[in-house]
């Protein structure tokens, strides 16, 4: 026996707080006797880490990796269940071959975390999906699913960042940083314009400035398979003598970067951005003091 269940919504994408129209169509080529249909819209989120041979773990609806995943963890929120149709007789109603559609109306929780695929050392998202699941007599179920992307849109109102004093983890050289952002929160893929004003403060010459805007995944939840990539960097040109300072603009622009996942930490999938300044004082030290400023990216990912 067959029976397609199909679902459909009104728009590609949407935000926190948005309604959601729905419409759930029933197809079904054989006369089914029915109980219940009924949708049900849920969060899942899923961390899989890639096998030690190189083997992958893929999720409960895809095909077994070879080896087992060094870790796996996999969640399901229930947000909202909606009964769209429901028989009136206990032993259930005769549903003829034919199509049938129902409406119905969720809502995105004003919290929800945005939706985000990750793949590199691990396979990781956090998806918003429809189940529709149709109820019949002896046992028989019929489902259909579809997800949906969620992203939060930047604030309307977004007006600069200033950090009059970066902070730092190093006391051995007496130079210190503040930072103005032209936005408090950024759009995927956007440009990042910001002012930097480096202090010296130390008997030593500043010769070089690096700035470079990094995507940080599963830092906290995972440390060991944690991952960092640079989405954008600037070097820009001059030094900062001893008891100067110097003020630099300088644009990050991430145009050219393959895949650019929104912030979001939740549970087993985080992504975190990070503008992070190198500061390279004289040749005596083996590497750069660096400062370091989170960032927040709303907006649908890019892929």
């Amino acid at each position: 026996m067959a029976s397609i269940l199909k679902l459909a919504t009104d728009r590609d994408c949407y935000a926190p707080g948005d309604l959601v129209n729905l419409v759930c169509t029933l197809h079904n080529v054989e006369i089914v006797t029915g109980l219940q249909l009924a949708v049900r819209f849920s969060r899942n989120e899923a961390l899989f880490v890639t096998g030690s041979d190189g083997a992958q773990a893929h999720t409960a609806g895809g095909i077994s990796a070879h080896d087992p995943p060094k870790a796996s963890f996999s969640a399901e929120t229930p947000l909202q269940s909606i009964v769209l149709w429901q028989s009136h007789m206990p032993s259930g109603t005769l549903l003829h071959p034919k199509p049938r559609s129902f409406a119905a109306q969720f809502v995105v929780p004003l919290d929800a975390t945005p939706s985000v695929t990750l793949t590199d050392y691990s396979k990781a998202f956090i998806r918003y999906v429809f189940i529709a699941e149709l109820t019949a007599v002896g046992g028989q179920r019929f489902r259909g699913a579809c997800a949906i992307p969620v992203a939060r849109p930047t604030p309307a109102d977004n007006p600069p960042l200033s950090l009059v004093r970066l902070p730092k983890d190093f006391v051995t050289f007496a130079v210190e940083a503040s930072l103005t952002l032209d936005k408090s929160v950024y759009k995927v893929g956007e440009p990042i314009h910001l002012e930097l004003r480096v202090i010296n403060d130390d008997r030593r010459e500043v010769r070089g400035v690096r700035v470079l805007l990094e995507e940080v995944r599963n830092a906290h939840f995972l440390p060991e398979i944690s991952r960092t990539t640079i989405l954008a960097s600037a070097t820009p040109d001059g030094a900062v003598e001893p008891g100067s300072n110097k003020t630099f603009s300088i644009m990050l622009d991430p145009k050219d970067s393959v895949v650019f996942a929104p912030s979001t930490v939740s549970g087993c999938v985080q992504v975190e951005h990070f503008i992070r300044i190198h500061i390279s004082p004289a040749a005596m030290f083996l590497s750069a003091l660096v400062f370091s400023v989170p960032i927040d990216v709303a907006g649908r990912q890019r892929t």
